[in-house]
């Protein structure tokens, strides 16, 4: 489809982009006991992939991949599997935040998002630095960033809670405002927590850390105010709005019975209790 590309400017052939990087979708079915994804807002449903939108030209959209790719090569993957023990914060792992965290902010000021009811979004805003600093028309960018790498719980099939599956296995991104001052995009992604400051320079009002080589940033940190943890649970209740029918979760028990060699290897088996199966 022709178009006006979001990010360039260009009148262009636009195509479908996701803002969630489709790589952490095929991870998540890849990794599950059954091969499928299922939305938390409508668990009935099976779907191949995450949603995407028609916001970039395909050279855009090039950009953008080339820095999801080193990201999940030097972080997610081997995060996954409990191999990343450090972080080196170089410019494409900066690039990457940046780029994750100006997609959701762009798509919020889209026609493909309805912003919730009572929050606007301050024209004094990142959008055009990081606009700019993506397309290299800056070469400076320093937003407040936060990155958090979630460790396993050795305990995690037994607590069954809606918070573990949302943060391990679950995927979301929204605008958190406290109730102090300040926006920022919040991007969850299976076992990694993303927070950008929405302002130009760091307002330092709920984080103020940016990941460095050796650096592991804790979920508890002092550097978060309390009503963060409010946000997320708030985020775990609206992402598990949608209740599965029982019919739906006998399908699934029956699959996973079909081949449980899989779900013991899946990192289902690892948040989903054997109970779940009976």
């Amino acid at each position: 489809m022709l178009g006006k590309c979001r990010l360039c400017g260009k009148r262009a052939n636009i195509v479908k982009s996701h803002i969630i990087p489709k790589f952490v979708y095929a991870w998540l079915k890849k990794s599950s006991a059954t091969g499928f994804l299922r939305p938390g807002d409508n668990p009935n449903k099976r779907v191949q992939d995450g949603p995407s939108y028609p916001l970039y030209c395909a050279e855009c959209e090039a950009l953008f991949s080339k820095y999801e790719n080193l990201f999940a090569k030097k972080i997610f993957y081997p995060h996954m599997v409990g191999k990343c023990k450090t972080i080196d914060y170089l410019d494409d792992v900066k690039r990457f935040i940046i780029g994750i965290s100006w997609r959701f902010l762009d798509l919020c000021m889209s026609d493909f998002h309805t912003l919730e009811s009572g929050v606007t979004i301050p024209k004094n805003n990142a959008h055009e630095e990081w606009r700019n600093y993506l397309l290299n028309r800056i070469s400076v960018c320093t937003p407040g960033i936060y990155l958090n790498l979630l460790s396993d719980s050795p305990n995690a099939a037994n607590e069954q809670t809606k918070l573990l599956w949302y943060s391990y296995r679950g995927t979301d991104a929204a605008l958190f405002i406290p109730s102090s001052k300040g926006m920022f995009v919040y991007i969850q992604l299976p076992k990694i927590t993303i927070i950008v400051s929405v302002f130009p320079a760091p307002t330092g009002n709920v984080v103020d850390t940016q990941p460095s080589s050796g650096e592991m940033i804790d979920l508890n940190s002092p550097t978060l105010r309390d009503d963060f943890a409010d946000f997320v649970i708030s985020r775990v209740n609206i992402l598990n709005e949608g209740n599965p029918s029982e019919e739906h979760l006998e399908k699934v028990r029956r699959t996973i019975r079909k081949n449980r060699g899989r779900f013991k290897k899946s990192e289902t088996s690892k948040y989903l209790s054997e109970e779940y199966l009976k």
